[in-house]
């Protein structure tokens, strides 16, 4: 036997590394960060599903002799697995000092970074593509716009919308610099010119100049990789070891033998390759591997070999090995090679490729192996089905004896997760036969929630072999055959989604088996398919019938496109077509549905930058992020990149499992004994008070008696570590009294339980009553009901809280929060001292949306009592799961609603009854409903509402700020009451919208509430929207469209919007502002009371400084947000940050000015600034001054009276938006075609900067009206699930928008306006109001919905619930189809959890 090693050589960022024992058994992002101080890779999820951790990964591979260079995810990847490679973080690639590297410098360029959080792991997936490109792609295949688009499906941005990140991609390989065409009027701007992806030569260049740095980057080719570490020769020399790692935990064998060996000692070892599935067991089911048992050095497990038989791929081959050996078939096949193998013969590999470009993330294709996904046996599998299709053979090993047998993959699925595999067996290797001639034929299918890097829903490999009656006379039953005509000869219908394993059909395979491949057997085929893949309504997993209409509809999807290839076959042959069907030619068109399809997105963003007045203006011009060239490198600190403190302690949370419990005992005795553990704090260490909240105080710090929502806080573990943290939680028992918990809005309603002590809020004008017993008479009223889910945050930064307790009762907080003085107040409440003995500082956080703004309170008070009770700095990091668990959510809404209206459309009187979940305390959904109200009719002129709001108490956790604060859930309402009102009225929804529209025809400019304001900024947004975006000729396309497809169907819709810019409760309209100026070099150092979480607040406030000032922007600096230096800050939220802190850093420089102003006198107008300072220093002038401001004009509402009127907001921030969808009938997929944004925000402080958080909120609007669904148990909803058990923990089962996701065609105007009021630079807030422009994809999904009920003759009003996910699309068709699943013409309404 070889010796075997006990340590790893491997190199990181081209430094020699060595590691052996335990250590080996960690992941690769613990070492990076922990070990070698490296913490540009951020840990985001922790289940490789956000990219956040992705390094480069680079091994030498003997048989090419060629540098093989991976984007792998560090928190998934083992240490162990490094051996013999090089790992390349961030760090190395570029940073300020040194210099960026193009890929950096292009992100810097297009204002592709926001947060910062993710863009680490996103540089280092393009950077991964393009070394990868640059040692093993032949320069004759150049990376292609494509091939960057397809690279970031294992990424996540919830910042920028992905395009400017793409946008600045894209310049990397775009290789054309030549200009669209001489006449292009873009001029320089012109997109082969300025880098912006994509011209329609003519159709783009009305909308003008785009803004940004449009130069071109360098291509690749131009790109210094002199700089870059060379890959060590050393491991190009290493001949890689046996391995026996952590006193033989870890096992590497190089030769089969002693695999057997080893596996035959160790039964229960585990079989490891890249650790995608057991570090997600090991997270989330507490899995606890004594042995591991890596074959990525076995060469039988590791090789592809060809046969005249078929093909035979070794276990441990991983699916970008699979890939890249089909993409080779295809290109000898497209040369006609001689080494060539013929196109059919590897049909099902194709279809297994096919299945590859929507398979998990890149990342984790680079290194997960064929058979872990095998034997891990999900029903759920993509690809499971596709090997049954297939007719693959697994071959099992019997490490023991040697013995080896095939196993067919339709047999191989036992049950759930189970296989027919023995302790002591192994899979070998998967043996797939060639297809037999051009007519045998496997297609695979898959549908899920999002495109990309997503579960499916239910997955297909469907084969079907034709042959024609010339070859074999048949006649099955009373179908009898054309003489030409093609019969079933052998067809197989594998699955995964519909069963509790992987299954084929075997009923439906028997019955269609000889009959002829015709339209009349297809339509019988359903019929078999239709019962043999009935499920019950309370199937794990839900979505009965959904998954039973997917998989009728991949077969009939595999009929249609068998049809048309064996219409091309018997063209190439000469042959005699028979049609399948009559309508086969148009259908056929339509079987690529738009997921199949790949168009390269592309974008245009118009927004001039306003010319400065003196050489030293910055405000209006759109400088870059100041922390972008921070944030590119991995330079940028987020809180736990800090430096560990001396006697730093971790903590952990101990959680109610119990959504509502009375509690019993507290068992902890075991948890403080464990190694590690220092202390267990509950609620008897509170010194303070234990009641806290942000307006009512009542939630707990800690739970006492009584339980009210699973998640909710009974103490927290003190250890060294957060592994020790971790498993002491595990050991704490606490004993429960179950009791009656409420978990829906329904529920609530049903048992009366509302907010306590807290009346209804109302809007009332007019009398509705009276208008409606009017209207009733002419027939001339809806009513209806609104359901609209709750959505998760989602920010990449996890919540965390670091509390560094100091002399005489001291305590500094470092938290990731957005409300850092409310942090201040709740942490000194607990702790029992006086606020100006508790200090909290932010540097920035990796987003935050609203969910830090009071959800981060609970998590830093705990750990400050945790701080103060050992008497040492602790941390506390949430984990995903956890933080999506307890930290709450945007509100679930449901509304009543009745509207009166005239036979033109115009609405005459509205009557809402507004509900939202509030969860289980009070939080901030007083105001989050106050706002709801506010905006309860959007744009629209309404002279009679009433409007009634109640919030409901469940036993969930508390709802929360959300961007856009009630305001997009109660517009959603309305525009589904101006749907209503269009259908009724027989009109166009836009000429319903236009006829309401604030200040247009006759109509006022006057709220309900008695806010009067200018209209006109709405309408030139609602008008340039619709011109812009040419809506009513494109209304007419679509129509044609519709009118020639069955299978796929388009829609458009507009929307305006106006959301109130300030906080609705008028004491928060204030804030704070510090300015130094330092004598020594006359630099400015700010501090405000607003917090960097992406949205270039601290740079929007260096521009207003320098541009006071008159100074270079470089000579402006803001660290941090700290309680210190400015008190009092309200929350950075309510879009109001720049317009506050922005006057209160104003007024603060024009006092320095006015101090500075008899030196400047004195010395001349040619005076250096320096000389100024320096001037005034040494005549005792204050060089520091404080700003302050409030706002004026706004008035306190007090809703819980009705007819309360005021002017709770500053003014409005408007706009208006149109999008086109495309959908796929039989799966409920979409696509966003294109959207024209149209934004009125004044004048831009930074025009990049708003454009970006136009893109970004619409992209988070998407996914919130479209795909964002939070599921949880309840016995309304979701009954499959334990009753409070919430199932969307975490990347894999809560879908945010991915890069595919945004818009093909995405357009952003800005208009040149001014703010009426008087704002900073007559700016306006932008961070909230374009997020419910995303509602016009769910309005055009509706409307693409509508075509296709109309063509089946049903024109009765339907119900769109949001999110419109792809069971709502499929399930709101009636299509034949459909019928054969949901007979009841009323059809289903999904679940939702409300």
């Amino acid at each position: 036997m070889a010796v075997e090693s006990t340590s790893i050589l491997f190199y990181v960022n081209g430094q020699r590394r060595q590691a052996d024992g335990n250590a080996c058994l960690q992941t690769l992002l613990s070492y990076l960060r922990y070990t070698e101080k490296l913490t540009g890779a951020k840990l985001g999820c922790g289940e490789g599903g956000c990219g956040a951790c992705t390094v480069l990964f680079s091994t030498f591979d003997n048989a090419t002799r060629r540098v093989c260079h991976r984007a792998v995810n560090a928190c998934l990847f083992p240490l162990a697995a490094v051996d013999g490679g090089a790992v390349t973080t961030i760090e190395a690639v570029g940073d300020r000092r040194g210099g960026l590297a193009p890929v950096q410098q292009a992100l810097v360029n297009m204002h592709g970074s926001q947060c910062g959080f993710c863009t680490p792991g996103i540089v280092m997936s393009m950077y991964a593509l393009l070394r990868d490109n640059a040692a093993n792609r032949p320069e004759s295949q150049p990376l292609s716009e494509q091939d960057v688009e397809t690279n970031f499906d294992g990424n996540l941005c919830r910042c920028t919308g992905y395009r400017p990140i793409l946008d600045a991609f894209k310049g990397l390989v775009n290789h054309n610099n030549d200009a669209c065409q001489p006449s292009c009027v873009l001029g320089e701007a012109c997109c082969k010119v300025s880098g912006n992806s994509g011209c329609s030569n003519g159709e783009l260049q009305e909308n003008g100049v785009d803004i940004g740095d449009r130069q071109q980057i360098n291509g690749v080719e131009d790109q210094n990789f002199d700089k870059e570490f060379i890959f060590p020769p050393e491991l190009i020399r290493y001949d890689h070891p046996a391995l026996k790692l952590a006193h033989g935990r870890w096992f590497r064998p190089k030769t089969l033998e002693r695999f057997k060996e080893i596996k035959a000692a160790y039964t229960a070892a585990r079989v490891i390759v890249g650790n995608t599935e057991l570090g997600i067991e090991a997270k989330f089911k507490g899995l606890e591997v004594e042995t591991f048992l890596c074959a990525t050095h076995v060469p039988e497990m590791n090789s592809i070999v060809t046969s005249a038989d078929g093909v035979n791929i070794g276990s441990s081959v991983t699916w970008t090995q699979l890939n890249e050996f089909v993409s080779n078939l295809n290109s000898l096949a497209k040369a006609n090679s001689p080494k060539r193998i013929e196109e059919h013969k590897y049909g099902s590999l194709r279809a297994i490729q096919s299945q590859l470009r929507w398979f998990a993330g890149k990342q984790i294709r680079n290194v997960a192996a064929i058979g872990g996904n095998i034997v891990t046996a999900s029903p759920i599998s993509d690809v499971n089905p596709v090997w049954i299709a297939a007719k693959a053979d697994f071959m099992i090993l019997d490490c023991r004896t040697g013995d080896e047998r095939s196993v067919a993959a339709k047999e191989f699925f036992l049950s759930y997760r189970r296989v027919d595999l023995k302790p002591e067996e192994v899979l070998l290797n998967v043996r797939i036969p060639w297809n037999q001639d051009p007519c045998d034929l496997t297609f695979a299918f898959k549908t899920a929630r999002r495109k990309d890097d997503d579960i499916a829903i239910v997955s297909a490999g469907i084969r079907i072999f034709l042959e024609s009656k010339s070859d074999r006379d048949t006649q099955k039953d009373n179908y009898s055959t054309h003489r030409d005509a093609y019969f079933i000869s052998d067809i197989i219908l594998a699955y995964g989604g519909i069963a509790p394993k992987t299954v084929s059909l075997g009923d439906a395979e028997s019955f269609a088996r000889g009959l002829p491949f015709s339209e009349k057997s297809l339509h019988s085929l359903l019929g078999k398919l239709a019962v043999e893949t009935l499920l019950p309504k309370d199937v794990p997993g839900g979505m009965p019938e959904f998954r039973q209409s997917l998989a009728l509809g991949f077969v009939f999807k595999a009929f249609l496109q068998a049809a048309s290839h064996l219409k091309e076959h018997c063209a190439m042959n000469g042959t005699r077509y028979v049609p399948f069907s009559d309508k086969e030619t148009n259908l056929m068109k339509e079987i690529q549905i738009p997921r199949e399809e790949y168009r390269v997105s592309r974008g245009v963003q118009v927004c001039t930058d306003r010319g400065p007045q003196t050489a030293m203006d910055s405000t209006g011009t759109s400088v870059k992020h100041l922390s972008s060239l921070l944030q590119v490198s991995g330079e940028a600190k987020y809180l736990d990149d800090m430096k560990p403190i001396d006697g730093e302690l971790q903590a952990a949370f101990v959680m109610s499992s119990e959504s509502h419990a009375r509690i019993i005992a507290v068992e902890t005795e075991e948890a403080s004994q464990m190694p590690g553990v220092c202390r267990v704090v509950t609620a008897k260490d509170v010194r303070g008070v234990n009641s806290i909240g942000p307006l009512v105080q009542d939630e707990l710090c800690f739970a006492e008696d009584v339980v009210t929502t699973v998640g909710q806080v009974i103490g927290i573990v003190v250890a060294k570590t957060t592994e020790q943290a971790l498993k002491a939680v595990r050991a704490v028992k606490i004993t429960y009294e179950k009791l009656p918990a409420i978990l829906t809005i329904e529920e609530a309603i049903q048992a009366k339980s509302f907010a306590k002590g807290v009346p209804e809020r109302i809007i009332q004008k007019g009398n509705v009553s009276e208008v409606f017993a009017v209207a009733e008479r002419d027939g001339h009223t809806v009513n209806g009901s609104v359901r609209i889910g709750a959505q998760e945050h989602w920010y990449l930064e996890p919540h965390g809280t670091i509390a560094i307790p100091d002399e005489n009762g001291e305590m500094v907080i470092l938290a990731s929060t957005q409300a850092a003085a409310m942090t201040q107040d709740v942490v000194a409440k607990v702790l029992g001292v006086p606020m100006h003995k508790v200090t909290c500082k932010v540097k920035r956080i990796g987003g935050g949306f609203g969910g830090k703004e009071t959800r981060s309170l609970f998590i830093s008070a705990a750990v400050a009592v945790a701080a103060q009770a050992v008497q040492r700095p602790v941390r506390l990091i949430l984990d995903r799961d956890t933080d999506m668990l307890i930290t709450g959510t945007r509100h679930a809404f449901l509304a009543h609603y009745k509207a009166a209206f005239k036979a033109n459309g115009r609405i005459t009187a509205l009557q809402l009854e507004i509900f939202h979940n509030m969860g289980n305390s009070t939080d901030l959904s007083i105001p989050v409903m106050e706002r709801a109200l506010y905006h309860a009719n959007n744009c629209y002129d309404i002279p009679q509402v009433r409007f009634v709001g109640k919030a409901c108490f469940t036993h969930t956790a508390s709802s929360t700020a959300f961007r856009g604060f009630g305001a997009p859930q109660s517009m959603m309402i309305a525009e589904n009451v101006v749907e209503h009102v269009a259908w009724v009225c027989k009109m166009p929804v836009v000429r319903v919208r236009d006829t309401n529209i604030f200040g247009k025809n006759g109509n006022s400019s006057t709220t309900p509430f008695g806010m009067k304001f200018n209209s006109d900024p709405l309408l030139l947004c609602w008008d340039a929207a619709l011109v812009e975006s040419r809506f009513k000729e494109r209304r007419k396309m679509v129509d044609a469209f519709n009118e020639s497809h069955q299978l796929r169907k388009r829609g458009i819709s507009a929307l305006p919007t106006m959301f109130g810019i300030s906080f609705s409760f008028r004491a928060l309209n204030q804030a704070g502002a510090l300015v130094h100026i330092y004598h020594g070099d006359g630099s400015v150092l700010i501090s405000h009371g607003g917090v960097e979480m992406g949205q270039g607040l601290h740079t929007k406030m260096c521009q207003v400084a320098a541009t006071e000032l008159q100074l270079p922007l470089e000579m402006i600096f803001i660290s941090e947000t700290a309680t210190d230096k400015v008190p009092n800050a309200s929350p950075t939220a309510a879009s109001y940050s720049s317009d506050l802190y922005g006057m209160a850093v104003r007024n603060a420089c024009q006092e320095l000015n006015r101090n500075l102003a008899p030196c400047k006198a004195a010395l001349g107008d040619t005076a250096s600034w320096l000389n100024v300072v320096s001037h005034a220093w040494l005549n005792r002038i204050s060089l520091f001054a404080t700003g302050f401001y409030k706002t004026p004009e706004i008035d306190d509402l007090d809703l819980a009276k009705p007819g309360s009127t005021g002017s709770p907001f500053f003014y409005y921030t408007n706009g208006a938006a149109v999008s086109e969808v495309e959908i796929d009938v039989l799966t409920g997929e979409s696509k966003n075609l294109r959207t024209d944004i149209v934004m009125d925000v004044g004048r831009p402080l930074n025009p990049a900067l708003d454009v970006g958080q136009i893109e970004g909120a619409f992209v988070q609007g998407l996914g919130w009206c479209t795909m964002e669904e939070v599921v949880k148990g309840s016995t309304g909803a979701h009954a499959w699930l334990r009753p409070g058990q919430t199932l969307t923990l975490g990347p894999s089962t809560y879908k945010i928008p991915g890069f595919s996701d945004t818009p093909e065609d995405f357009r952003v105007k800005v208009l040149e306006t001014r703010n009426e009021k008087d704002t900073i630079h007559s700016s306006k807030g932008i961070g909230e109001p374009p997020l419910f422009l995303a509602a016009s994809v769910f309005f055009a999904i509706r409307d693409a919905i509508r075509s296709s009920r109309l063509q089946y003759g049903r024109d009765e009003w339907f119900q769109l619930d949001s999110p419109a996910s792809v069971e709502r699309i499929r399930l709101a068709f009636c299509d034949d189809l459909l019928r054969r699943v949901v007979p009841d013409e009323e059809g289903v309404r999904p679940k939702l959890t409300l």
